[in-house]
C-alpha cells in the first residue's frame, strides 16, 4: 500500500463519529491522569525541597528544668550554633508598608548564620541598623476573609532591589524592647531556604533591642491591692544541625545529656504519604479504566471493519500493510486526544496556580509543569496503543479472506 493509498484510506475512516466519542472519553481519562501525577509530584517535590532548604526543619528547640549546660551542646557533633531561645523568629507591624488593602507585616529573624543567605543584589548584615529582604519582597502577611479563604494581593510584590536604601522602623515585640530602624541594604534568594516572601533579617544586637527581655511575664495583684510582676528569664536553646539526615543523631545525643528537644517545623509523614498516594491510586485506577476502554473500543471497531480487511486482503494488500495503516490511525486518534487533554490542562494548571496557590506563593514554593511525565505519558498511551491495535488485528488478520467477509 502507496502512503497516498495510506492517508487516502486514513482520511476516509479518521473522522467517523465513533471516533469523535472516543477522542472525547480518552482526552478526559489522559486529564484525569495528568492532574493526579501532577498533584502527587508536586507534593513530594515541595516536601522534600522545603525539607532540604529551610532551617527551621534542621532547627531543635531544647528545654530543660534545670539551667543548660551549653559546652556540652556545643561539643555535639554536627550542631552548628546553639543560642537562646530569645532568637525565635517574630512578627512586627510595619507602617511603613501599610496599604488600603492590607496592613504592613514583617517576619523578622536575626541573622545568626551569613551563609543562610545567597545576596543577589547589595551586601549582607555588617552592621547594627541593617536590614536585607527578599528579592522578590511581599510585606505583608496572607490576607484571610470570613470564609477562610486565603488570599495574596499580586500587585503588591516588590522587587527588593528598588527599596535597598529605604528606611523604615520596626517596633519592639512589648514594653521591654525598643523600637529599631534600619536601612534595607541588599536582597537575598528566599527560594533557596523556602522562607516566606516578608522574612526579613536583621543582625543580632537589633534583635536583642526589639526582642523581650523575658521569656514570659506575669503580674499578680493581691486583696490589698499590692501588685507583683514575675518575669520569667530565657532558659531554653536553639540549636541547629548542620544537615537534615543528623538531625536525629543531634536528638539523640541531647537526650543522652538529659535535655529534651524538638524539631521547630515539621510534617505529618503518615498524613503526607497519604495526599501523596491518593493521587497516585486515582492515576492507576485511571489507567486500568484507559486500558479497559482502549481494549473495547479497538476490538469494536475492528470487528466492524472485518469486511474492509477482507476486501483489502483480496486486493492484494499484506497483512503488515493493513495493520501498518491501522496503527497510524489509532496513533493520530491517541495524538489529537492527548493534545486535547493537554490544552485542558494547562488551563486548569493556570487557574489553580493563579487562585489557590497563595499560600505557597506566599512561602516561595511554585508549582512547576512536570514536563518530563507529560513526555512519558504520552510514550506510555502510545505503547498501549500500538500494543492493544497490533494484538488485535494479528489475531483478526489471521483468519482467512471468506472468514472476513462472512464476519459482521
Amino acid at each position: 500500500m502507496s502512503f497516498h493509498d495510506r492517508l487516502k484510506y486514513i482520511k476516509s475512516r479518521l473522522f467517523e463519529k465513533r471516533n469523535y466519542l472516543f477522542t472525547i472519553i480518552l482526552s478526559l481519562i489522559v486529564l484525569v491522569f495528568l492532574v493526579c501525577i501532577t498533584a502527587s509530584n508536586f507534593i513530594s517535590n515541595s516536601v522534600t525541597e522545603i525539607k532540604q532548604k529551610n532551617f527551621l526543619y534542621r532547627t531543635l528547640y531544647v528545654y530543660s528544668n534545670d539551667k543548660i549546660d551549653n559546652e556540652l551542646i556545643n561539643n555535639i557533633e554536627h550542631v552548628i550554633y546553639n543560642v537562646s531561645n530569645k532568637y525565635q523568629s517574630g512578627f512586627a507591624s510595619v507602617s511603613k508598608f501599610d496599604t488600603d488593602l492590607i496592613k504592613g507585616t514583617l517576619e523578622v529573624i536575626p541573622l545568626i548564620d551569613s551563609n543562610d543567605l545567597n545576596i543577589i543584589n547589595g551586601k549582607n548584615i555588617t552592621d547594627i541598623g541593617q536590614v536585607v529582604i527578599p528579592n522578590s519582597f511581599y510585606p505583608h502577611d496572607l490576607y484571610i476573609n470570613d470564609n477562610g479563604d486565603v488570599k495574596i494581593y499580586n500587585d503588591l510584590f516588590v522587587d527588593g532591589k528598588e527599596l535597598i536604601g529605604t528606611t523604615f522602623t520596626i517596633p519592639s515585640s512589648d514594653e521591654f524592647g525598643k523600637d529599631i530602624e534600619v536601612t534595607v541594604v541588599g536582597t537575598y534568594d528566599a527560594t533557596q531556604i523556602n522562607v516566606t516572601a516578608n522574612t526579613c533579617f536583621i543582625s543580632i544586637n537589633d534583635f536583642d533591642s526589639i526582642a523581650s527581655k523575658y521569656a514570659s511575664s506575669s503580674k499578680s495583684i493581691y486583696e490589698d491591692g499590692t501588685i507583683v510582676y514575675e518575669n520569667i528569664e530565657y532558659n531554653d536553646r536553639l540549636v541547629r544541625v548542620n544537615e537534615l539526615e543528623n538531625v536525629e543523631y543531634v536528638i539523640n545525643e541531647l537526650k543522652n545529656l538529659g535535655l529534651t528537644s524538638v524539631v521547630m517545623v515539621g510534617f505529618d509523614t503518615d498524613m503526607i504519604n497519604l495526599i501523596i498516594i491518593i493521587p497516585l491510586m486515582i492515576c492507576a485506577i485511571t489507567m486500568i479504566v484507559a486500558i479497559n476502554l482502549l481494549f473495547n473500543y479497538l476490538n469494536k471497531k475492528m470487528s466492524y471493519r472485518n469486511k474492509n480487511y477482507g476486501i483489502l486482503k483480496a486486493c492484494g494488500y499484506s497483512n503488515e500493510n493493513i495493520i501498518q495503516t491501522e496503527l497510524t490511525e489509532n496513533i493520530l486518534i491517541f495524538t489529537l486526544s492527548y493534545f486535547i487533554s493537554l490544552s485542558l490542562y494547562f488551563i486548569i494548571f493556570h487557574i489553580v496556580s493563579e487562585n489557590y496557590m497563595s499560600e505557597y506563593v506566599f512561602s516561595n514554593i511554585y508549582i512547576q509543569v512536570p514536563t518530563v511525565y507529560l513526555v512519558l505519558t504520552y510514550i506510555l498511551f502510545i505503547f498501549l496503543v500500538l500494543f492493544i491495535s497490533v494484538r488485535l488485528l494479528r489475531r483478526k488478520l489471521n483468519h482467512s479472506v471468506q472468514d472476513l467477509l462472512k464476519r459482521d
